[in-house]
């Protein structure tokens, strides 16, 4: 998680690109579902990594794409 520098190179170094360096790359982590049923598990969801992203926002849609 967090920050990262992407750099990215041609291995057979025939196409003329060279080297290409991404720098400030943001990654981030969440849980894949959740089951909000109140047994304890699975029951809360949250984005790690968007902590220097105030405005992020994220968008929850029901197994059917219902939002």
């Amino acid at each position: 998680m967090g920050e990262h520098t992407i750099i990215v190179r041609d291995v057979k170094g025939n196409t003329g690109c060279g080297k290409i360096v991404i720098d400030g790359v943001q990654t981030i982590d969440y849980p894949h579902y959740f089951t909000p049923n109140g047994d304890g598990i699975h029951d809360t969801w949250n984005v790690v990594g968007l902590e220097n992203q105030p405005f992020a926002q994220r968008y929850i849609f029901d197994q059917h794409g219902k939002f």
